[in-house]
């Protein structure tokens, strides 16, 4: 008989009939695959770790892995530790899989041992713990309950690779059987005959639940994670009475209390196994394993198949069955995860992140994968997205070329069953930040951070330098542009760009028609990354795309912008964005197929200011709305009659901003900002060459 919290419940649930949930999953046995061990089994929650024992000492455990979901597992056959020369029967797999724990026993000095595996390492136990019985396993492993060798209950900690005692309980109940949740906020153990003890986590330690012992012998315990309401679920297999219950501790800040959740009709039960979400429980007896709701009792689904053993898959989708003798077997349910929240189109501005995020119930792994996009190569459409494995998924910084990739989630049960969520797609703007955009294109029109309009007309080969401030040294390298094999286009094309930033320096080649355009990162290749690559810490400061098909300049919010084929892309500091375009022509904008003998390639460049107070200076800098403002202040004497009317007009001559030694990252040049005043050795007074830029 129970005690008085149990009877009056006991009574009324007794007198409801058995329903079946509407929609009842189907559990087929998995051909494919068994293990041949039967006495007792455990499982992980996502069922690719599984662990049966024989109930013959001179038998080994065997460790049954799969890599996927479902999948056939491979066996291995543990090997008895020194000084061991027999097995017990413990089995004990943490939630997540990457541990187990089983026993064994020196005959001669009749000691026993608890041992303790990384599941990457079954062929040695790293814990080996003398006079320790029974064992259950925390989420990781790192919280071991178990008893001594006078029915003491022994809480251990991992620590340092070492298990140590955290707390040791006296026992109300002579522990035959011991379970902790996969978060530690419970302990329950049981005699198996007459009386069972429920513990809740508070403060630093387990503590006594009110009205125990309960006057119940649960012949295996199974216990859930603590709600977010506070509630472990704790399942009870009852030899001796025709219902096995499911408690609930509920835990208020501290305060315990213990309820009779539901009563399970599966007629004397031998096993239970609960889902660690507590929301389905199963029960065996005889020749059938019953699926039932752990909430209010009712049926789900029959297997036509009795258990000396049973583990339970964290989305009760997969059911593994120890027939006692020499069998283990796995059965799957048919049901799909069910998606309850389906992603949202992401709208950001480049360089944000966009976070997507979807839910489901009914699953034990759900992965994030790219779907499509108008910019990235098409074999990527359903590529998997490494490490997206939670519910929610955020990108790397994003660059112009991520507008338009479509993602979604694929939420799987441990059956193998799946479900994908509808695609959501993201767009990614230009021009965010508080400052404004300038750009140089072509044989190079400059238009300004104020939206003026002029040419940048240098020499051959020379290097100019376009921005410069205390954060960015922008130059580039003006050369001619093979039309066909023996002419050149009109006019001089930027081909190479050099940017100097903190402490990092990016070199980019336009190609030319034999060769595609490269990058370099402090000296390295830039490479572009996988659209399921986690960029390292400096590819986080540039990174480079490559568009499959090719893009159109409106794309990037520059319809003047010629075809472009890539595009590198560096942050500097939460002051600026820059963006070097590899460009072409030559090829049609409709079939991106060359229509000249071979592909024209020059570099286009945009800078966005991410701070609209910057004051800039080069070529292009000069032209941001502080720059100008702060020159008619402070050369207000010396303004021409443009200027004085409000008109922009370049500073100084086009000498003044080339790079006395042509080098992409020299710094000779006039109105340096980037170094030292004191190194930059060209003022327009010592210019050469006196060719005003023209303005349009």
């Amino acid at each position: 008989m129970m005690a008085s919290l149990l009877s009056p419940l006991v009574v009324l649930l007794l007198s409801v009939a058995v329903v079946v949930d509407a929609v009842s999953p189907t559990y087929t046995l998995r051909a494919s695959d068994s293990i041949d061990e039967g006495f007792s089994v455990a499982m992980s929650g996502n069922g690719l770790v599984s662990l049966a024992t024989s109930g013959d000492a001179f038998v080994a455990p065997v460790l049954a892995v799969a890599t996927s979901l479902a999948a056939v597992t491979t066996k291995y056959s543990l090997s008895l530790p020194s000084p061991c020369d027999q097995w017990d029967t413990v089995s004990a797999v943490s939630l997540s899989g990457n541990m187990f724990a089983t026993s064994c026993v020196d005959s001669s000095s009749i000691n026993g041992y608890l041992l303790v595996y990384q599941t990457m390492n079954p062929s040695t136990p790293f814990a080996m713990l003398s006079n320790y019985f029974q064992a259950s396993l925390s989420e990781d492993g790192t919280i071991l309950a178990c008893t001594d060798d006078v029915q003491n209950i022994a809480v251990l900690k991992l620590s340092m690779g070492t298990y140590s005692s955290i707390q040791t309980i006296s026992s109300l109940a002579g522990p035959a059987t011991i379970v902790i949740a996969p978060d530690a906020s419970a302990l329950a153990v049981s005699d198996a005959y007459s009386a069972t003890v429920i513990y809740g986590w508070v403060g630093n330690q387990f503590v006594l639940a009110p009205m125990m012992p309960l006057s119940i012998g649960c012949n295996t315990l199974s216990i859930s994670v603590q709600s977010a309401a506070g509630a472990t679920t704790i399942a009870c297999a009852d030899l001796y009475d025709p219902t096995s219950p499911v408690f609930s501790l509920v835990n208020m800040a501290g305060a315990l209390s213990v309820t009779l959740q539901a009563s399970i009709p599966a007629t004397f039960g031998n096993i239970a196994a609960l889902s660690s979400d507590g929301s389905t429980v199963a029960v065996s007896y005889i020749s059938t394993t019953g699926i039932y709701s752990a909430t209010t009792g009712s049926l789900i689904a029959t297997i036509a198949a009795g258990a000396n053993s049973l583990a339970l898959s964290s989305d009760g989708a997969t059911v593994l069955l120890g027939d006692g003798g020499p069998q283990s077997v796995w059965y799957d349910s048919n049901v799909a995860p069910t998606v309850t929240l389906q992603p949202m189109s992401v709208s950001v501005s480049v360089g944000s992140t966009a976070t997507f995020t979807a839910a489901a119930t009914g699953y034990v792994a759900v992965q994030w994968s790219f779907t499509g996009s108008a910019t990235r190569r098409a074999v990527l459409g359903g590529t998997p997205i490494m490490g997206a494995i939670s519910p929610s998924f955020t990108t790397n910084p994003t660059t112009l070329a991520f507008s338009g990739n479509t993602y979604s989630a694929t939420f799987t049960t441990a059956a193998g069953v799946s479900t994908t969520t509808s695609i959501a797609l993201l767009t990614v703007s230009a021009g965010s930040g508080g400052g404004s955009s300038g750009s140089a294109s072509g044989d190079p029109h400059v238009m300004g951070f104020d939206g003026q309009k002029y040419e940048l007309v240098g020499e051959r080969h020379g290097v100019y330098n376009l921005v410069t401030d205390t954060s960015l040294q922008l130059n580039v390298r003006l050369g001619a542009v093979r039309a066909t094999s023996h002419l050149d286009l009109p006019g001089l094309f930027m081909l190479e760009a050099g940017i100097k930033f903190d402490n990092h320096s990016v070199l980019v080649d336009a190609g030319s028609f034999d060769r595609q355009g490269t990058a370099l990162l402090d000296g390295k290749p830039l490479r572009a990354r996988r659209p399921d690559e986690r960029a390292s810490p400096t590819e986080t400061l540039a990174s480079i795309e490559w568009l499959d098909p090719p893009s159109f300049g409106d794309r990037f919010g520059l319809p003047h912008l010629e075809h472009i084929a890539g595009v590198v892309t560096i942050e500097i500091a939460d002051q600026y964005r820059v963006e070097v375009f590899f460009a072409e022509s030559g090829i049609s904008s409709l079939t991106h197929q060359l229509v000249t003998p071979f592909p024209r390639r020059f570099l286009d460049v945009r800078v966005t200011m991410l701070k609209s107070d910057a004051a800039p200076h080069g070529i292009l800098g000069q032209s941001a709305p502080r720059s100008v403002n702060k020159r008619r202040h402070t050369s207000s004497t010396s303004s021409s009659t443009r200027e004085e009317r409000g008109e922009f007009e370049i500073e100084g001559s086009i000498g003044d901003y080339q790079v006395r030694d042509d080098s992409l990252l020299g710094d000779s040049f006039a109105f340096n900002m980037f170094v030292d005043r004191s190194a930059a050795s060209v003022a327009s007074t010592t210019s050469t060459d006196k060719q005003p830029a023209s303005f349009v």
